[in-house]
């Protein structure tokens, strides 16, 4: 089973689409249902269950999917496929889905059978990287090496977290996201993406502390190009934003 979310600021839309369409038969189980954006970016820093798959509603009145698709990419996890449900038409929202990498994007009211069929594809493009993730597993991985592997991710992180993703370190050892997700998550108690924003967090704290450059130049250096994204999880790990923390010291 892959692990999907739904995503909708209408209770009842989301309640509906997870108990009343056959998520099982396709191979889906349904691990979370959020609200908005910023409780589904929540939920995937807790760690709590890897997800495979988002379906979400692009307009949504707090944090909509685009900010959500926006917030994914700067926190390195832009390889999350993303499937959007818009009652909207305009052509506008749908290139501006494709710059993040969105292949799917169904209007509402959804039909029964275009879900299913994009479900369906999406089941098989997963079946085939992870059958392919099985054949790229080295000797060293067969017999117990995986310590050693996290190890090598973190280093990894350590020295490249400006710019890394879950998809782009995947490629460097040749293993699937999907495979590094669960290892990370078994050998070191945290989810990849988290280990991720630690790491970028302590950088940031550390040139808070130690320059004076300014506030959006130090989210840039760690990665982000918005400076309110970089707020929120500075603010997450610290209890202050990067301007208070900076007066308290």
């Amino acid at each position: 089973m892959y692990h999907l979310m739904i995503v909708d600021d209408e209770e009842k839309i989301r309640s509906g689409i997870a108990n009343y369409f056959p998520w099982n038969e396709l191979g889906f189980e349904v691990v979370y249902l959020a609200e908005d954006g910023q409780a589904a970016f929540d939920y995937l820093l807790s760690g709590e269950a890897v997800v495979d798959i988002i379906l979400c509603d692009i307009m949504m009145p707090l944090v909509s999917g685009l900010d959500l698709l926006e917030m994914l990419q700067e926190n390195g996890m832009q390889e999350l496929r993303v499937v959007l449900l818009s009652g909207y038409a305009e052509f506008e929202y749908a290139q501006r889905a494709m710059k993040y990498g969105v292949k799917d994007y169904l209007l509402k009211p959804t039909r029964y059978q275009e879900l299913a069929q994009v479900f369906r594809e999406i089941k098989e493009e997963l079946d085939t990287i992870h059958s392919k993730q099985q054949d790229t597993l080295t000797p060293e991985m067969e017999s117990g090496g995986e310590s050693s592997m996290v190890e090598r991710l973190c280093e990894i992180v350590r020295h490249q977290y400006k710019d890394i993703s879950l998809q782009g370190i995947a490629k460097m050892v040749y293993l699937s996201p999907y495979y590094i997700s669960r290892m990370f998550k078994a050998k070191t108690g945290k989810n990849f993406y988290d280990y991720v924003l630690m790491v970028r967090m302590e950088a940031a704290m550390e040139m808070l502390k130690t320059t004076d450059l300014k506030v959006y130049e130090i989210a840039e250096r760690v990665g982000y190009r918005n400076q309110k994204n970089f707020t929120k999880i500075f603010k997450r790990f610290y209890a202050n934003n990067p301007s208070e923390y900076r007066k308290k010291l």
